[in-house]
């Protein structure tokens, strides 16, 4: 848990301190700072926003750094001081005064975002969808960083070959290293949806009905990467790039094996969204025996209150922490009891 949040010069936000609970929500009007709140609780815990695309941005105008505060409390009591200020060329994580780097402060604080963006995972680019597997992956599987690394450096030098129509050995020489990092990366995303796929079924039957579900979409169709390299050469050099392999692999919702886009009404798809989110963190959480903390941004939005409610009585059953963005005439501070937060402008 995120005991305590205090922050500085966060965008349009009075300087403040706050004390949160295991229920905490911030109810405001629109541009009132719900949402950089809950940046700024990211931020702290492992080092990324799930919103801006630069920390810098959330710098208050005209001023030079932000700075963030706190303490997280884990489940054996065990209290850890976290600060986090960003300046326009630098930024510096610690955690009890030590800095650490994003990718730790990421494994050893893990995140449920659902965000104005969750409609995502039904509807949008497959880049985004990857990101979201990647990031759960990265919480159960140690090396999926480093094999993405070599995965990325091996496509390069690849790709670079093709591009410049370079002989056919130099070509090759990437096939074997780029196929060994590419399929670990692959088995990977697969392993973790296989353990996604029954938390999905169950929760989409409570709050949807039953007859939904996902499918996993492999990067190549050959028995192995590396077979799939060698018959695409010819494909690659007219197309200069490697057109086969993890970076093309999607996952889709199905409804009665139908996509959910096309299917499915704009509430459907946000809860069997949201649905996916939940079962992905719940398999992270039986890996990893541990909970994460969980950011809803404007939750109630787009659902009916039947919807809503279905979604709620889940949501309930959860023992994590959670911070909750709320609209001022939105009713889920009333429904899920805990301290509520009114952002203050400066």
């Amino acid at each position: 848990m995120l005991k305590r949040l205090s922050h500085k010069n966060l965008r349009g936000l009075k300087n403040n301190k706050h004390k949160l609970e295991r229920v905490t929500h911030i109810v405001g009007d629109n541009g009132t700072g719900k949402t950089s709140l809950l940046e700024a609780a990211s931020l702290l815990l492992n080092g990324r926003t799930f919103v801006s695309t630069n920390k810098k941005d959330l710098i208050k105008t005209n001023e030079k750094e932000m700075l963030l505060m706190g303490a997280a409390e884990k489940a054996n009591g065990q209290t850890t001081s976290l600060s986090l200020s960003v300046a326009e060329t630098t930024s510096t994580h610690k955690a009890n005064e030590k800095r650490i780097s994003q990718q730790k402060a990421h494994l050893e604080n893990p995140l449920c975002v659902v965000d104005s963006n969750i409609i995502n995972v039904s509807s949008g680019a497959p880049a985004y969808r990857r990101g979201l597997i990647d990031r759960a992956v990265f919480h159960v599987e140690p090396n999926h960083a480093k094999n993405h690394k070599e995965f990325k450096k091996c496509l390069t030098q690849r790709n670079r070959a093709l591009s410049k129509g370079r002989v056919q050995r130099e070509v090759s020489s990437w096939n074997e290293p780029l196929s060994l990092a590419g399929e670990k990366i692959s088995r990977a995303r697969q392993e973790l949806l296989s353990q996604a796929k029954p938390f999905f079924k169950e929760m989409t039957s409570e709050v949807l009905g039953a007859g939904y579900g996902f499918s996993f979409i492999r990067g190549w169709e050959e028995e192995s990467y590396l077979d799939c390299l060698l018959r695409n050469e010819a494909k690659d050099r007219i197309l200069k790039n490697t057109s086969k392999g993890p970076q093309k692999e999607d996952f889709k919702l199905l409804c009665l094996n139908k996509k959910t886009k096309k299917y499915s009404s704009h509430g459907e798809e946000k809860l069997a969204s949201i649905a996916f989110v939940f079962s992905l963190n719940m398999a992270i959480e039986k890996r990893k025996k541990t909970l994460s903390t969980m950011l809803f941004d404007e939750l109630e939005s787009g659902l009916d209150n039947k919807a809503f409610g279905r979604l709620l009585k889940i949501i309930k059953t959860f023992k994590n922490q959670q911070l909750i963005t709320a609209l001022v005439h939105h009713s889920v501070s009333k429904k899920i009891s805990g301290k509520i937060i009114y952002p203050e402008q400066k």
